[in-house]
């Protein structure tokens, strides 16, 4: 199931780097770093300090799902979009299990 995942993200940080799905640049720039563009440390990910404690990296990655949560649900948001902001809400939330499980 998580290379299933993985295989997703690595499909959606192509479609994004192409151009292919319009976002705007800030939500662009983010969904790539989410998704592994900067780094696959969740950390990273987040875009937090290497020195980012448990508490702050779970809590970044509940902001960040929230957040795609709620370009997901747009009423006019179109289906591609919303799509992708879900797999990158999976993303945010496996990276809050990861921390949750290494507790």
């Amino acid at each position: 199931r998580a290379g299933a995942h993985e295989l997703r993200e690595l499909e959606l940080l192509d479609v994004l780097r192409s151009g292919d799905l319009h976002l705007p640049d800030e939500q662009r720039y983010a969904a790539e770093r989410l998704l592994g563009a900067d780094g696959d440390d969740s950390r990273a990910r987040l875009g937090l300090g290497a020195d980012a404690d448990a508490g702050q990296v779970r809590a970044a990655a509940a902001a960040e799902a929230a957040r795609w949560r709620q370009i997901a649900a747009h009423p006019v948001v179109m289906a591609r979009v919303r799509d992708a902001a879900q797999v990158v809400v999976w993303t945010c939330e496996r990276l809050e299990a990861e921390v949750a499980d290494a507790r």
